[in-house]
């Protein structure tokens, strides 16, 4: 019996549609994070949702008034509550800016 070999494309549009983390949706789908942050980094220009810079968009789901950051490395801030969008800029330049 031969194990097939998971489509990189296919499983990051899935990642895409699920609107789970990667770590989550790696559990979910029994991938090694690690050989899934190998593909994203492998696939042209910038990662889904990253702009240039690094960053990653800002989501907020419609569940639970929710709303968080996420970079590349998979860090995350969460809000639970409502913020205002113009603090919300100067927390995430005060986290990024060099010490």
């Amino acid at each position: 019996m031969s194990q097939s070999i998971p489509d990189p494309d296919t499983h990051v549009a899935s990642w895409q549609a699920s609107g789970l983390s990667q770590a989550a949706y790696c559990r979910q789908e029994g991938l090694p994070y690690h050989r899934f942050r190998v593909w994203l980094r492998r696939r042209p220009g910038p990662g889904p949702g990253e702009v240039p810079n690094g960053f990653v968009e800002v989501r907020r789901p419609s569940h639970a008034g929710v709303v968080w950051c996420e970079w590349p490395n998979g860090a995350r801030l969460v809000f639970s509550e409502r913020v205002d969008p113009a603090w919300l800029v100067q927390v995430v330049r005060s986290l990024v800016a060099p010490c």
